[in-house]
């Protein structure tokens, strides 16, 4: 079977916002031609070295939330892992344990939502997403 070959990117500008494998996507585009300019509006954080999530958890500690929001279990399990790193595990589940949760998806289902993890998190690398605006 013979596939079509592509049209040319020649000419055009493409913008490049993902900090993710924008290398590999700016390969790919310029690759077709394109003039590629990478400006990731996310920056990624190992979760242990982000001092701004470190300061919003003692914060949170500080003053309880009335209610919790939750979109992704990894995300949730790799905060309540940071703050165990920085001995802030226990305080920050009793902070959340007296809040009304709103659940997305997979979150409702963590582990994570119930109590500290049982098990060390996945050794993978957790980040943290911060938004540039």
């Amino acid at each position: 079977m013979v596939h079509p070959a592509a049209p040319s990117l020649a000419g055009y500008r493409v913008a490049v916002t993902s900090a993710r494998r924008s290398d590999e996507l700016c390969a790919l585009l310029r690759r077709d031609g394109a003039t590629v300019a990478s400006a990731a509006a996310i920056t990624m954080v190992a979760l242990p070295d982000d001092n701004e999530l470190r300061r919003n958890t003692e914060a949170l500690i500080a003053s309880p939330p009335d209610i919790l929001i939750a979109t992704t279990g990894v995300g949730f399990r790799g905060w309540l892992a940071a703050a165990d790193g920085w001995q802030l595990g226990g305080q920050l589940t009793a902070a959340l344990s007296g809040a009304r949760k709103k659940l997305r998806n997979r979150a409702r289902d963590s582990p994570a939502m119930r109590s500290t993890p049982k098990k060390p998190p996945s050794s993978k690398p957790a980040y943290s997403e911060r938004i540039w605006g």
